[in-house]
């Protein structure tokens, strides 16, 4: 029988004392924490996108006066959706009500593009209505994109959990940085 050196003996040691810190979940809680980060600053970021753009839309088509309509429906309706939100997820999953938020801020956008491609006469009624009907959509859309940083709780460690949560956020920090570019 082979007997191991000494040097092997402290590597096999150190490689234990790795393992027994570097748990498969927690990198899977860093994973989960840089994906959170990126969909919660593509998120926000995808609002103000769509929440400027269909205000410089209206303000081109004669509706300066109501510019700001769409950004009043995505807050109102946002407001009852911060509630709803959690309880879908926790009915759910979250995982199901971050898709069907994603796919309802698709859907709004399609809306509001297509309204502005249809009906491209100066101030149409039509184009107005469906660059609010697609806003009014972006609500959930929004309230689901800021339950996003406090998804973190669901699969971090208790004492790691403010860092965790912090981690999130400054990834939307970093995002709103490089989204001018």
């Amino acid at each position: 029988m082979e007997t191991a050196s000494p040097s092997r003996k402290r590597r096999r040691a150190r490689h234990d004392e790795e393992e027994l810190d570097d748990t498969p979940g927690t990198r899977r809680m860093y994973k989960n924490i840089a994906l959170l980060s990126g969909m919660w600053g593509l998120g926000l970021g995808a609002a103000f996108v769509q929440i400027s753009s269909s205000a410089f839309c209206l303000i081109d088509n004669g509706y300066g006066s109501v510019s700001s309509a769409p950004l009043g429906l995505i807050m109102l309706l946002s407001s009852p959706c911060a509630v709803v939100v959690p309880r879908l997820a926790n009915g759910m999953g979250e995982r199901k009500v971050f898709v069907l938020a994603s796919a309802l801020g698709v859907a709004g956008s399609l809306v509001q593009m297509a309204g502005t491609m249809v009906f491209r006469e100066h101030g149409s009624a039509a184009q107005l209505a469906m660059i609010l009907a697609g806003a009014s959509v972006q609500g959930f859309t929004y309230a689901s994109s800021n339950n996003l940083r406090f998804a973190v709780a669901r699969f971090s460690t208790a004492e790691f959990l403010p860092t965790a949560t912090a981690l999130v956020v400054a990834g939307g920090v970093v995002s709103s940085l490089l989204g001018p570019l």
